[in-house]
């Protein structure tokens, strides 16, 4: 500990760890205060939700907690409280998130050997509960707290749950004890600590030991007095002078007692039977206990031991009771006697269905269990602890080692199999144990399994103090215990795998909380073979202190080879199935304004926070979600970002919304689900469409921060799964469409909704009629919250709202781009006016900025700075539209609009002013990803750009640029990305080589390819350039290709369906440069030069030609989109001037997709009179029902 830094520098002194987490700037404190404070847990957490970095550390009673982080915030919260407060010193920074940048190291420094005496049960704070104690599990306790604090109430419940009735606290001090004493309240306790304050030691311990004995604790005193008899004279006084006499008092080990009985050797605790009504208070005894016949005498000694008997007398009253209390139950006793004789008086003549009937109710608890096969499935009393067939560590066992050691030597063959039915590993495997299992072994046949899950306090998944669904459903996992008990793996011989195929999952009421434990009664109806193929078909009923909570029923699962599992068709619609159809509206209206959109990794982070501002924008301002009804985190966080949300998407037109996350062959839950056959589970599929469509109706407005919400199933109502293939560690990635079918109150909001999920672009499992509701809210809460803020936002806006300031406008940058420099920037570009030639941005018709708006670099200072800001208003009767032919912003503006800030950057920089020669400004390549597709709407944008890094080498200089594009009216990401440009002389750029080693790297079509390639010819439409009003092809409806003032492609010289590298095709188009086209005159002034852009939306072109012909079907009812949330790289290493003659433009297809759109992805290359100049990798276009998009 003294080598390491944790508690010096890491979670003490300068507490590095908690400035790295919560992003502290270098020059302020942390200032990591803790405090305790006066409140219940609940009242701690509703308050500090508002502010971000104080913490709920610890729980230490109903009435009592432990908060913590940054000072100026927890005086704050403490004075919103309105509590009592006493602030602790020398508290380092754990029980929270500041311990997460050094957990290794902290879970390391606790890592020590273990040796746990037999007979003793170990509590963990963490957990909450009892656990096995070894070093690595101690460690991870340790770890556990500190990550994530601890609710002392918990565990103490727990234990006395269990038996435990009393509790000796060993010190130092009684914080413990009077935290105990509080929890129970007035329970049957006792509570009492070895070491008090402000009280001598010696009679603290004194006081404990005849407390224990009071209490009929057995007490070992030879391990204080020892064995010797007691001296003639206890107390002895040494020759003093008078006026300073004093006495001394032997302590331990010389005073002697009479012999004390043999100690009985204690027993481990068990629930005490007392009913609460028999309670006997805790007693409080103030001194030592002491049984009769010790003699006393007048020595202080005696009036120590005086106290003994005063004491045994407290405790009369507590046996009065409990003799009462013996009294009943031999009563009870006798009467379970005498029916027991008369079942055996019968037994021999009735089976036990008979004597069951006639048993009268009152008296059936007392019935014992006929059945040979196996325990009678029977709910107990909450005091009753359940006989066990199979404990936890044997349902580990069967998950990660071996079956024989489980279910027998019989099943020794199985182990050698490489692949079994397991249950899954830990942290999946929530089978606490197995009661009873019935059937036969090794037969096929039916058979019935009864298992148990406790949802433990402070468990890894529970959110707002309840289970998710999924959790709630995958603990009655059993059926894989009870299949391979019954004999499957004996079948299959280890050559097919488990995969669910069908269920239907019901709840009766809400979701299980913490502290409850779910009873699962889980049966196998029968076993089917199909030729080499076993089905067999299952459900169970779940159970919560007998009542009926959850119900699975329709259960079918199957065992297939891998080659079977690949060949899947997947989900397969029917025609009816995809026809639309109107959903159901009950009661609702819109909350809140929607448009189609889509949000990044960050900003459903954010939801993860509770931030609904980060991720929904302005409209959403001030809004802290509650933890129960925000996007959980840690294992529970299962995608990763929202590729769009559609108002009115969706079979039924209610809504839709689509969520993505990237999968990495380690993923957790590939890993312990199972062991040797990685899949994810179909419960977890499920929870995944959850959080989806949570996101969903949180955007729709059912937003609060009160932490008694939660979102939740709509009881009684089925949820249909069907599953046609797998998430396995070679998916890349995972779509999630879920679509409401229904919406409405009763009384909560309420959701009901159809999802498909896509792995990889298949279609592979749907869920029909998944629900939500949010438990807690209700209509008029909702309609007020949202009507109060919509007057207060009007009133804001009357008042007048300060707007950007126009620091830039758009004269300005019209005299940079075709004008004057110096009065853009001023006089040091006055040179450029009529003596020098600067680099420029586009004019019109391809100039893309209003305005600048905000500037953080420094003027005439080529160097990384901070962002710029300028702004774009996109009108619908823009020329692009009509040139474009389809209702979104061609890709090539949309890049322009992110791309010219750089430009303008580079310029107010000072660049130019860096070389006695003329240069001239290229874009070099960049890497984005679009999130949004930009509508033909009046919509404002703001882009931002800040220059990263320069260098200068050989009078070039190099610029590397962050951008990103973003939608004012709802905050949202459009466009993001890292570009890089360059400035070099007319020279450099005349010497172009190219891109490296293309020609070795593109695709080259064989002979026989290219004899049946076809090619392809555009007839021109209007409008033929961008000031060209006329349009002689309307096209309001269907997919196509741009009109002659944007189309970029002559002619398609061949196109190979299945061609390319993989097979999936391979075209090429050609155009013939016209030195008189509008783009060079456009861009640039003094330096014609064709757009990279305009060369990338030639290959994107190309792409939409293959999809009108892959999907000819969709040409009239779909429309193409730029595939969104799909990172996509360029390269320039060339440009294309009035000078030269041809372009071609290749693209090799890489990946089609037919789900949830249909879509073509590829690479390609752009050459300019056979030199290779442009390299483009995976750009994708898909086709997209018009009735998603406002034409």
């Amino acid at each position: 500990m003294r080598a390491s830094n944790l508690f010096k520098t890491e979670l003490g002194g300068p507490c590095n760890a908690a400035r790295d987490v919560w992003k502290v700037p270098p020059d302020e404190d942390v200032d990591w205060r803790v405090a305790v404070v006066n409140r219940s847990a609940g009242e701690v957490k509703k308050t500090i939700r508002h502010f971000p970095h104080v913490y709920l550390l610890i729980v230490n009673s109903f009435s009592e907690c432990v908060i913590g982080g940054r000072g100026v915030q927890v005086r704050e919260a403490i004075k919103a409280l309105g509590c009592e407060a006493v602030f602790l010193e020398g508290v380092v920074t754990v029980h929270c998130d500041a311990v997460v940048p050094v957990k290794n190291a902290y879970r390391e420094l606790h890592l020590f050997p273990v040796t746990p005496p037999e007979g003793v049960r170990f509590y963990s704070c963490a957990k909450g509960r009892p656990y096995h104690l070894t070093t690595e599990n101690a460690a991870q306790s340790i770890l556990d707290q500190a990550l994530y604090g601890f609710d002392f109430t918990q565990t103490v419940r727990h234990a006395y749950k269990e038996g435990v009735r009393v509790f000796l606290e060993m010190g130092p001090h009684n914080s413990c004890t009077r935290m105990i004493q509080n929890i129970l309240a007035d329970k049957p306790h006792l509570a009492v600590s070895m070491c008090n304050r402000s009280e001598n030691d010696y009679l603290s311990v004194l006081k404990c030991a005849a407390t224990l004995i009071a209490e009929r604790v057995p007490v070992n005193l030879d391990f204080l007095y020892g064995r010797d008899s007691c001296p003639s004279v206890v107390f002895e006084e040494e020759p003093q002078e008078q006026e300073n006499k004093k006495i001394t008092v032997p302590a331990g080990g010389l005073i002697k007692v009479p012999s004390l009985p043999e100690p009985v050797a204690a027993s481990p605790a068990v629930p005490s039977p007392m009913p609460e009504t028999a309670a006997v208070k805790p007693m409080r005894p103030s001194i030592l206990s002491s049984g009769p016949g010790i003699e006393q005498g007048d020595k202080p000694w005696a009036d120590v031991m005086d106290s003994i008997v005063r004491e045994a007398d407290a405790t009369t009253e507590a046996h009065r009771v409990f003799l009462e209390f013996s009294e009943k139950m031999n009563h009870a006793y006798a009467q379970a006697f005498e029916l027991q004789a008369q079942l055996l008086e019968t037994a021999l003549s009735l089976d036990s269905a008979d004597i069951q009937a006639q048993i009268p109710l009152q008296n059936r608890e007392f019935l014992p269990d006929f059945h040979k096969a196996a325990d009678v499935i029977e709910r107990p009393l909450a005091d009753k602890k359940p006989s066990v067939a199979f404990t936890r560590d044997m349902c580990m066992e069967f998950a990660v080692g071996s079956i024989a050691k489980v279910l027998g030597p019989e099943f020794a063959i199985v182990d050698t199999y490489p692949v079994r039915v397991r249950l899954p590993d830990e942290p999946l495997m929530l089978v606490d144990r197995i009661v009873s299992v019935e059937g036969e072994k090794g037969s096929l046949g039916s058979g019935k399994v009864v298992t148990e899950h406790d949802v433990l306090p402070g468990a890894w998944y529970l959110q707002g103090g309840k289970a998710p669904v999924c959790i709630a459903i995958e603990a009655g996992q059993a059926d894989l215990f009870l299949c391979s008990y019954l004999g499957i793996d004996l079948a299959v011989k280890g050559k097919r795998s488990y995969r669910l195929l069908d269920a239907v999952a019901m709840f009766h009421e809400g979701l299980p909380g913490e502290g409850d434990v779910i009873r699962y009664e889980i049966e196998i109806k029968r076993f089917v073979r199909q030729a080499e193929t076993y089905l067999f078909f299952f459900e169970f009923k779940g159970y919560i202190d007998g009542r009926h909570v959850i119900t699975m029923k329709n259960g079918c699962a199957g065992f297939f080879t891998p080659e079977e599992i690949k060949a899947s068709g997947g989900v397969v619609l029917t025609k009816e199935e995809l026809e639309p159809r109107e959903g159901k509206v009950a009661g609702w209206r819109p909350l809140v304004s929607m448009m189609p959109e889509g949000y990044t990794d960050e900003q459903v982070d954010a939801l993860r926070r509770g931030m609904a501002e980060e991720c929904f924008g302005d409209l959403f301002a001030g809004i802290v979600l509650s933890k129960s009804t925000r996007l959980p985190d840690g294992r529970m966080k299962l995608i990763d970002r929202i590729l769009s949300v559609e108002p009115e998407g969706g079979r039924y037109g209610l809504g839709s919304i689509r969520a993505e996350a990237d999968i990495e062959p380690d993923a957790w839950f590939l890993t312990c689900h199972f062991v040797d056959d990685m899949v994810m589970p179909g419960t977890l599929m499920y929870q995944c469409c959850e959080q989806a469509l949570r996101v969903l109706v949180l955007r729709m407005g059912w937003v609060t921060d009160r932490d008694d919400v939660w979102f939740e199933p709509v009881p009684n109502l089925g949820s249909v799964l069907k599953c046609r293939g797998p998430v396995t560690a070679e998916t890349r990635k995972v779509v999630y469409e879920v679509e409401l079918r229904e919406i409405g109150y009763n009384p909560e909001p309420y959701v009901v909704a159809d999802a498909f999920i896509y792995a990889d672009g298949h279609r592979i499992v749907m869920f029909e009629q998944m629900s939500m509701k949010a438990t807690g809210l209700t209509k008029e809460a909702l309609e007020s919250f949202w009507t109060n803020r919509t007057k207060n936002r009007d009133s804001h806006h009357r008042n007048g709202t300060a707007s950007k300031p126009t620091l830039y406008g758009r004269d300005k940058l019209l005299a940079y781009a075709i004008g004057n420099p110096s009065e853009a920037f001023g006089k040091p570009y006055a040179v450029f006016d009529n003596e020098r030639i600067i680099a420029r941005l586009p004019g019109p018709p391809y100039f893309f900025m209003d305005r600048v708006t905000f500037i953080d670099h420094e003027q005439w200072a080529v160097k990384p700075g901070g962002w710029i800001e300028a702004e774009y208003t996109i009108r619908p009767d823009d020329w692009y539209f009509r040139a474009n032919r389809q209702p979104s912003v061609p890709f090539c503006v949309l890049l322009e609009i992110a791309l010219q800030p750089c430009g303008w950057l580079a310029a107010y920089a000072g660049s130019a002013l860096r070389s006695e020669k003329d240069l001239k400004f290229r874009n070099l390549g960049g890497t984005a990803v679009q999130y949004v597709d930009l509508l033909n709407e009046e919509t404002t944008l703001t882009m931002r750009a800040r220059m990263t890094r320069v260098s200068e080498s050989g009078g070039m200089i190099i610029q590397h640029f962050d951008i990103e594009v973003i939608r004012d009216q709802d905050s949202q990401m459009v466009y993001k990305g890292t570009t890089y440009f360059g400035f070099f002389s007319a020279d450099a750029l005349s010497r172009q080589v190219g891109v490296p080693k293309a020609a070795e790297r593109a695709y080259i079509s064989s002979e026989n390819e290219l004899k049946r390639g076809l090619s392809i010819r555009f007839t021109p439409e209007a409008p033929l350039s961008p000031d060209d009003n006329e349009i002689t092809t309307p096209r309001e409806r269907g997919a196509a290709l741009p009109s002659k003032a944007l189309l970029m492609i002559d002619y398609v010289e061949t196109y190979i369906p299945g061609g390319g590298s993989r097979g999936l095709g391979f075209i090429r188009g050609v155009k013939q440069v016209d030195p008189e086209e509008w783009f060079f005159k456009a861009h640039f002034y003094q330096d014609p030069v064709c757009p990279g852009s305009l060369g990338l939306e030639s290959f994107l072109q190309l792409l939409k030609v293959v999809c009108l012909d892959r999907w000819k079907e969709f040409a009239d009812t779909h429309c193409f989109e730029f595939v969104l949330h799909n990172e996509h790289e360029w390269i320039y290493r060339g440009q294309v001037i009035p000078e030269n003659r041809r372009i071609e433009v290749e693209a090799d297809i890489i990946r089609v997709e037919e789900e949830p759109f249909p879509a073509v992805f590829a690479d390609g290359f752009l050459k300019v009179d056979g030199l290779f100049i442009y390299e483009m990798k995976n750009f994708g276009i898909r086709m997209v029902p018009v009735g998603r998009k406002k034409v």
